[in-house]
């Protein structure tokens, strides 16, 4: 295990120089990433509490596309922090630390897949009543959203 760490690190360390990592600078981009990836993850998260639900009219590839950074920013923020892991690191802070990157790639997965379709099991309660709305009533939501909009989004 510690040999295919020594390999990644090298990878990184080769790719990004030996002077990046040792400056700290290396630590600096993993924090500037997860702050990052927390933005990603406030916004998915308001989106799937309910705000901003105009974007459901608004979408460019598809409805779901405002809940895809819930998935990304949690992907990111879980995949992180193995990223810093030194190269001699005990088994027991690295299996934890992996696990966790491996739900953090499968989390980006599943924002990725968000982007242009999302299984109804992930879509948040209003979403699916207003899709199922306009589904019933397919000429009657652009008027209505159109010319009141708040009326559309009070159902």
């Amino acid at each position: 295990m510690a040999g295919q760490m020594g390999v990644l690190h090298a990878l990184r360390d080769g790719a990004a120089g030996a002077d990046l990592y040792s400056d700290g600078q290396y630590e600096a981009g993993v924090a500037v990433g997860f702050v990052c990836a927390l933005v990603f993850f406030a916004f998915g998260v308001a989106h799937y509490r309910g705000f901003a639900p105009f974007f459901l009219d608004t979408y460019i590839l598809s409805p779901y596309s405002g809940l895809a950074p819930a998935w990304l920013g949690a992907g990111g923020m879980l995949a992180m922090p193995s990223l810093l892991l030194p190269d001699d690191a005990p088994a027991l802070l690295v299996v934890p630390t992996m696990l966790a990157g491996l739900a953090g790639m499968v989390a980006v997965v599943i924002g990725l897949v968000a982007i242009v379709w999302l299984p109804r099991r992930l879509q948040p309660r209003w979403m699916r009543e207003r899709l199922a709305w306009r589904r019933e009533h397919p000429t009657v939501w652009v008027k209505v959203s159109r010319d009141h909009p708040r009326e559309w989004w009070a159902r």
